[in-house]
């Protein structure tokens, strides 16, 4: 049995806001089909039956059946059955009546209401029968097609951050339809799926120039370093076109929906959105490896040299690795987002509701200190829409984390579950509903960290998420690009205090460095409480403590800001304006990097 990709029934506006592309009865629809026979071949159809088997890729609530078979009568037309089962249980049937002798070309097309629930991995049989054990009631000849179309029953979806956090500017897009986005000869380029036309920026997001794209649904669009590739949503082709608009060439798409495109340097990576998948590509359209995507339908997609960063309906944006493994997900700042590309290290990407283009920083957290710790707090959502469904609902088994090696890297126990954040294990969401959890990452020695966080569901095409997480450890205090600086042990007269330092303003030194002592955070640590488990476990660990010079003074040995490590001290300075307030300057002969 081998898989044939068809194309959507229905695209249509939502809102009029994504022309050809989505609708709300059509962004969660799925279909899958398979093709069995070859052309040029026949086998007749007795009462015993031929049968086909293929596995499910995808989980859905399957509405209809669609098939085209090439089905003539022998010697006149006899009545012939079919069947589905889905791991062994039959679950729906129809008849077909030959239309053609046998030996004549024939096509029979069936599109027949079905209601039986799909899982990915689930074994579907197709089987048709007829006649008797010696006289066929039809012979079947050529390609044939069976088709599964249905709906997303219920989705896990997760959030481990938002982007909205890290929108560093915006701008409007030519239109709410403009969907491809990226960087070339020192330009923005961009596709509109409304006008069909391809948008050339300036660094001052100015429009410097337009042309008549290639295709009648230009959706995805990439730069080779050289020429532009668009990925047309309409003719389903991969067109490569110059700056000025010249067709060079163009293939068929390996999907029917190309929505997305991104070139590595060497290869294309293509997104299809009916069908999910990521597919890699020579220049000349060759497949030379494809994997699905976690989300519902994949609009953009880009690469950073590394990572794999695509953009989904769903409102999501996954960072993946060439292999498709999640590495993160993002809430995206807009409804919809489309295209997505890099500029000086940002991402750049278009959003179909707003019609805007976001700038986002997508630079990774700064390391946590040894010693200290960081929340990071995941969000699950149940993404199904049929709310009146109770196969819509979403239940979710107990989330654990877990170490591992290859191929995650090192692994680590210092990653866990907030105790009592836990809102999500052995709940069971409706669909639009949320719940959260926290993870906690407390490092006790320098270097990269990762684990994976298990999520067991209903879900039909994910039962077992797993999530990797990853964070960096540092010896040094780590300053944020706010200048806050977290003092986690100082010892001043044997007694140990841990507190933040604030960046201030000092109106008299305008020129100068300062910083004061927030005493809200201002604690006497107790005795022996850096020891933990270990003083208990007899272990004579000491937690390493800041001393405090005769003078007032504090010496930062190493201090990581912005990925550099710097040395300096700060020297105690009593602001006259705040007597009770603890000031230090930064002293600028002390400054230097590591």
């Amino acid at each position: 049995m081998k898989k044939r990709s068809g194309r959507p029934i229905c695209m249509i506006l939502i809102a009029a806001v994504v022309a050809l592309l989505f609708s709300a009865a059509s962004a969660l629809a799925l279909c899958e089909s398979y093709t069995f026979g070859e052309e040029g071949t026949s086998q007749e159809v007795f009462s015993d039956g031929l049968t086909w088997e293929f596995t499910a890729e995808k989980g859905m609530w399957v509405r209809r059946v669609e098939t085209q078979t090439g089905l003539g009568y022998v010697n006149h037309p006899r009545t012939v059955y079919a069947e589905i089962l889905v791991n062994g249980t039959d679950v729906a049937s129809f008849q077909q009546t030959p239309i053609r002798p046998a030996g004549q070309e024939a096509e029979r097309s069936v599109n027949t209401a079905a209601d039986f629930y799909l899982n990915a991995e689930d074994i579907v049989t197709y089987r048709m029968y007829g006649g008797t054990s010696e006289t066929p009631g039809a012979v079947i000849a050529g390609e044939n097609m069976i088709r599964l179309c249905g709906e997303v029953t219920r989705r896990i979806g997760v959030s481990m951050a938002s982007m909205k956090e890290n929108v560093k500017a915006s701008m409007n897009a030519p239109d709410a339809t403009t969907m491809g986005i990226t960087l070339g000869q020192e330009y923005v380029w961009l596709s509109d799926m409304k006008s069909d036309r391809i948008y050339k920026y300036d660094n001052q997001a100015q429009e410097v120039d337009n042309f008549d794209a290639p295709g009648t649904g230009p959706a995805g669009l990439a730069f080779d370093g050289t020429d532009l590739w668009v990925a047309d949503f309409s003719t389903s082709r991969i067109y490569q076109i110059d700056t000025e608009g010249i067709i060079l060439k163009f293939f068929d798409a390996p999907g029917s929906t190309p929505s997305g495109i991104a070139f590595d340097g060497t290869d294309l990576w293509n997104t299809d959105f009916e069908s999910g998948k990521i597919f890699k590509l020579d220049t000349a359209g060759t497949v030379l490896a494809s994997f699905s995507t976690p989300g519902f339908g994949p609009t953009g997609i880009t690469y950073d040299g590394e990572n794999l960063w695509v953009a989904d309906i769903s409102g999501k944006i996954f960072k993946l690795n060439t292999s498709g493994d999640l590495q993160e997900v993002f809430d995206a700042p807009g409804k919809f987002p489309g295209g997505l590309c890099f500029f000086e290290g940002d991402l750049l990407h278009t959003d179909l509701d707003e019609g805007k283009i976001y700038q986002i920083d997508v630079s990774q957290p700064p390391p946590v200190t040894v010693g200290m710790s960081r929340e990071q707090t995941i969000t699950i959502t149940n993404m199904s829409l049929y709310a009146d469904e109770p196969s819509g609902d979403l239940a979710i088994g107990s989330i654990t984390i877990e170490s591992r090696g290859e191929p995650f890297g090192p692994s680590s126990p210092r990653f866990q579950i907030v105790e009592n954040s836990d809102s999500v294990s052995g709940k069971t969401l409706s669909p639009g509903r949320s719940a959260s959890f926290k993870v906690l990452f407390s490092p006790d020695s320098a270097g990269k960290e990762q684990a994976v966080i298990i999520i067991p569901s209903n879900d039909p095409n994910q039962p077992i998420l797993e999530i990797p997480i990853s964070a960096t450890a540092t010896e040094c205090l780590v300053v944020k690009n706010d200048l806050k600086i977290d003092l986690p042990c100082v010892e001043y007269e044997g007694v140990r205090y841990q507190f933040t330092l604030f960046p201030y303003a000092n109106p008299a030194d305008a020129a100068g460095v300062y910083w004061k002592i927030d005493q809200d955070t201002f604690v006497q640590k107790n005795d022996g409480e850096e020891n933990g488990d270990d003083e208990q476990n007899g272990d004579d660990v000491e937690e390493e403590c800041l001393s405090v010079n005769e003078d007032i003074s504090l010496d930062l040995f190493c201090v990581w800001f912005q990925g550099n490590e710097y040395q300096f001290t700060l020297d105690y300075y009593p602001n006259p304006e705040d007597v009770d307030g603890l000031y230090f300057k930064l002293d600028l002969e002390s400054f230097g990097q590591r």
